[in-house]
């Protein structure tokens, strides 16, 4: 699942040297699953993009020439729902995503750029907290070898599985929701009260 990299430098970075380097490597991970298609050829390989507008920006600043000499084996997409194309998949590669977590939740495998030189709090980016089950990637090469065979790809257990998922929400209930809303209705509230408080002095 791409991710767009000059949004994210956005919101973690003011440097822009930092910022700068951190787009050029978010864009190498991509461009390592380009490489992908064209060296596994047996493989169907699938892009999706958020955002259409995302899918030409990739194909503007990556490929100038368009998608015309991409591999037939590649398709990039803002179509089509997430979940189904994790169901029907044997990896799942991404970025501070929740579809990461629907992939976990589904038994999947999972690839991750190794952001620790750019995002070294492990808070923000809290899958390096599982490398023993989740597959990092800082190179082409790393991606080969899980492809290759000459590493395996590792798939969190049912125990691992469910400390990740309970670390990123506050409970595995299904009611976000409506929690979501009290608390909205909480906030709401607060501020009413706070303004007659004002308008009394």
């Amino acid at each position: 699942f791409a991710f767009e990299s000059s949004e994210k430098s956005r919101i973690f970075f003011s440097n822009l040297k930092k910022s700068a380097k951190f787009v050029e490597f978010c864009q190498s991970f991509h461009k390592y699953f380009v490489d992908l298609a064209f060296n596994y050829p047996s493989y169907e390989i699938i892009i999706k993009f958020k955002k259409e507008k995302f899918l030409i920006d990739f194909l503007k600043n990556q490929y100038n020439s368009g998608a015309d000499n991409f591999p037939k084996n590649l398709k990039l997409t803002s179509e089509g729902k997430s979940l189904d194309l994790i169901k029907e998949s044997k990896f799942v590669g991404g970025f501070l995503s929740t579809t990461l977590l629907e992939s976990i939740a589904l038994r999947k495998p999972i690839i991750c750029p190794d952001m620790s030189l750019f995002l070294p709090n492990k808070e923000i980016n809290s899958l390096v907290n599982y490398k023993d089950t989740v597959n990092i990637v800082s190179a082409y090469k790393d991606l080969d070898e899980f492809l290759n065979g000459s590493r395996n790809l590792k798939c969190p257990d049912s125990v691992t599985r469910r400390k990740i998922l309970s670390d990123a929400f506050y409970a595995l209930d299904s009611k976000s929701s409506e929690r979501t809303l009290i608390q909205i209705y909480k906030l709401l509230k607060s501020f009413s009260y706070k303004k007659k408080q004002h308008n009394k002095v």
